[in-house]
């Protein structure tokens, strides 16, 4: 199972790994009421030769915290969607890098609060991170 996989379930959340443009086939199927973690393909990354013939990669993904929301929400009711969703990021984020894996992840990590975009309706917040193989890999 993928680090990013275990602490989603660790969370007890739904998890989800696919291209964003496919994450909307998988989140019709979420209950109501589940919280779901979308993690997409990389979207880029780099591949650190300076130690050969050990090679480590870095990674560069999104992270989406969702919940579902009323058609004609109503601010507030999205609002506490969203503060709801923020805390599942921050303690993805605290037990992903917890686990030693990847490099630390930054001190800082940039987010957006993010709603109607895709065929479900489901507000949440959105953030990328670069997830650093700690250990690399003999090529040789």
């Amino acid at each position: 199972m993928k680090p990013t996989q275990q602490v989603a379930h660790d969370l007890g959340c739904k998890y989800i790994y696919d291209d964003w443009y496919r994450i909307n086939l998988h989140a019709d199927k979420v209950k109501i009421g589940d919280t779901l973690i979308a993690e997409t393909l990389p979207n880029d990354g780099i591949i650190d030769t300076s130690l050969s013939p050990m090679v480590k990669v870095s990674k560069r993904s999104m992270f989406a915290f969702l919940k579902h929301c009323d058609l004609d929400f109503k601010g507030r009711e999205v609002g506490e969607i969203f503060d709801e969703m923020l805390e599942v990021a921050k303690k993805f984020i605290v037990r992903l890098d917890s686990m030693g894996v990847y490099e630390p992840i930054a001190n800082t990590v940039e987010f957006n609060f993010e709603r109607g975009f895709l065929d479900a309706n489901m507000a949440g917040v959105r953030v990328t991170l670069t997830l650093k193989d700690i250990a690399g890999g003999c090529v040789e």
